[in-house]
C-alpha cells in the first residue's frame, strides 16, 4: 500500500489546488504581460489580462495598489455561490485606479460585470464620463462599474467613486451594493433647455437588490430647467420589474435628492409600479426632496 501513498497525495494535492481556485495578480508600474501573472513576483502589467483570462469559479483578481488603469474591461465568467469570483487589490498604498474617459468605449464603464456571484472590492473608480453624455441608450449603459442584466448575485464593497458621472449602475438581481464611497460631480450628464439628467450615485435598474452602509455625496448639479437634478440613489429603467429593494444605513449629504423613482417620464416609456420597497435608517442631507 505504500507505494501509492505518493500518488494519492497528489491527488489530493490538485483537487484542493482547483477547488480553491487560481490567483491572478496585476501591477500596472512594475508588471509585464509576458509573465504569466500566477504570482506577485511575476505579475502582468495590464488590466486587460483580466478580461481575457478565462475565469473560474473561486479565481482571485489582484489589482496592485498604487496602479492605474485606463479603459474598459468586462468580467463575462461566472461563480457560483460557494466559489464567487473575486476582484481586489494588494500591496500597499492607494488603492488600484480604474477609469474610462470615453462613452466610446463601453458606454464609459470602468469594470463591467456580465457574469453571476462576482465580487468587486477595494478598487477607486475615478473621472469616468461625464458632463455633456447624450443619448438614450447612454442612460441606461453609463457607470463606472456596471451589472448587466442577467448578472446575479455580484457583491459591489469597499469601494470607492471619485467624480464619476455615475458610479454604479446595476441591472443584476440579488445584487448587494454596500460599504462603498462615493463622492460626485456637480455638473449635468446633459441638459436642453426642457429637461436634463443626473449626475447619480448608484442606479438600480431592477427589483431584488440590496444597496446598505454606504457614503453618497455631492451627486447634484443647478445646471437643469428644474432648479437641481441628480441625486444619490436613482432607480428606474421601465424594462424590468422593480420589486423588492432594500436600502438601509446609508449616508447621503449634499446630492440634490436621496431617492428618485420615475413613473410617466421613464425610458422605455413603461409605467411601472414598484412593491415591497424597505427604506430604513438612512441618514440625508440633501438638497430637494428626501423621495
Amino acid at each position: 500500500m505504500k507505494q501509492f501513498t505518493p500518488l494519492i497525495t497528489l491527488f489530493i494535492f490538485v483537487l484542493v489546488t482547483h477547488c480553491s481556485g487560481a490567483d491572478y495578480y496585476i501591477d500596472s508600474v512594475n508588471g509585464s504581460d509576458n509573465n504569466d501573472g500566477l504570482s506577485t513576483s511575476k505579475p502582468w502589467k495590464s488590466h486587460m489580462k483580466a478580461e481575457s483570462a478565462s475565469l473560474a469559479a473561486g479565481d482571485v483578481v489582484h489589482f496592485k495598489k498604487g496602479s492605474a488603469f485606463s479603459g474598459n474591461i468586462r468580467i463575462s465568467e461566472s461563480g457560483t455561490a460557494a466559489k464567487p469570483i473575486r476582484l481586489t487589490s494588494y500591496g500597499k498604498g492607494d488603492l488600484p485606479k480604474f477609469t474610462n474617459p470615453t462613452t466610446r468605449d463601453a458606454s464609459g464603464n470602468a469594470i463591467t460585470l456580465g457574469g453571476d456571484y462576482i465580487i468587486a472590492e477595494n478598487l477607486h473608480f475615478h473621472d469616468t464620463p461625464g458632463e455633456y453624455v447624450s443619448g438614450m441608450i447612454i442612460m441606461t449603459r453609463l457607470a463606472a462599474l456596471r451589472i448587466e442584466h442577467g448578472s446575479d448575485h455580484c457583491i459591489i464593497r469597499n469601494n470607492e467613486f471619485i467624480k464619476t458621472g455615475q458610479g454604479i449602475m446595476s441591472a443584476g438581481e440579488h445584487t448587494l451594493i454596500t460599504k462603498n464611497y462615493l463622492d460626485g460631480p456637480s455638473y449635468a450628464l446633459w441638459r436642453t433647455s426642457k429637461s436634463s439628467w443626473g449626475p447619480m450615485g448608484i442606479h438600480l435598474n431592477i427589483g431584488n437588490q440590496e444597496v446598505s452602509y454606504n457614503t453618497i455625496k455631492n451627486f447634484g448639479t443647478k445646471d437643469s430647467p428644474w432648479g437641481s437634478d441628480g441625486g444619490a440613489i436613482e432607480i428606474d429603467c421601465g424594462r424590468y420589474h422593480k420589486k423588492n429593494i432594500y436600502i438601509h444605513h446609508n449616508y447621503s449629504e449634499g446630492n440634490a435628492g436621496f431617492i428618485e423613482s420615475s413613473w410617466d417620464y421613464d425610458w422605455p416609456r413603461y409605467r411601472q409600479e414598484i412593491y415591497n420597497w424597505r427604506v430604513s435608517f438612512n441618514v440625508c442631507y440633501d438638497g430637494q426632496s428626501w423621495l
